[in-house]
């Protein structure tokens, strides 16, 4: 079972105890994957969450990149009016290379 720090203390200077973050209480990994999948629920960071924070930290990639502000249409997960950057977000393989997607 995953602990928290021994030290570790809140910005009050209480001591943190398991019971503070619930995710110190999964005994396995995957436990509350699987517990998702029995019961029908959904885990506190599903795959539409997880997509969300990727998708940001690639167009902060992609802005700082081309060195400007980027607008994106999330409906379409393009960016908008900017050919350099869109072409960054996808990635170029080589012709027959094993890992490329079909139809990319």
């Amino acid at each position: 079972i995953a602990r928290p720090p021994r030290r570790a203390r809140t910005s009050s200077g209480r001591r943190v105890k398991r019971h503070d973050y619930p995710f110190f209480l999964s005994k396995k990994p995957g436990a509350v994957h699987l517990e998702c999948i029995r019961s029908g629920g959904t885990p506190r960071a599903d795959i539409g969450i997880n997509h969300l924070s990727s998708t940001l930290c690639h167009l902060g990639n992609i802005a700082t990149r081309v060195g400007r502000t980027l607008r994106f249409d999330p409906e379409r997960e393009e960016i908008i009016g900017d050919e350099e950057a869109s072409r960054l977000l996808r990635r170029t393989y080589r012709e027959g290379h094993w890992a490329a997607p079909r139809g990319a």
